[in-house]
């Protein structure tokens, strides 16, 4: 009953602060333009490859998670149950159902 409770207060200050939030943005103006710099131009006038941008970003994502990955795969800890709750602070039942120290 607890945990519907407080479900139910997360969801409903979500809506009260996007509301205020779209109440008070509704209000607000763009500043007049400043320059005839077009979208996505450097300020050299060169035009930046954002191509290039986003696949050497996806290229950091995914070397990151793999070194992760392996490095949690070594230490022999999945990383889901390092990341609940339960595990993290030793609170409550594993994943597998046994009672984990407390």
């Amino acid at each position: 009953m607890r945990v519907a409770l407080a479900y139910t207060l997360m969801i409903a200050a979500t809506v009260v602060i996007f509301l205020l939030i779209r109440a008070l943005g509704g209000t607000l103006q763009a500043p007049p333009p400043t320059g005839l710099t077009p979208f996505g131009s450097a300020a050299g006038g060169q035009k930046v490859d954002i191509v290039l941008h986003v696949l050497v970003a996806l290229a950091v994502v995914i070397i990151t998670a793999r070194v992760l990955g392996a490095v949690f795969k070594h230490l022999g800890q999945p990383i889901l149950h390092l990341l609940t709750r339960e595990r993290l602070l030793g609170m409550g039942q594993g994943a597998e159902g046994e009672q984990t120290a407390s």
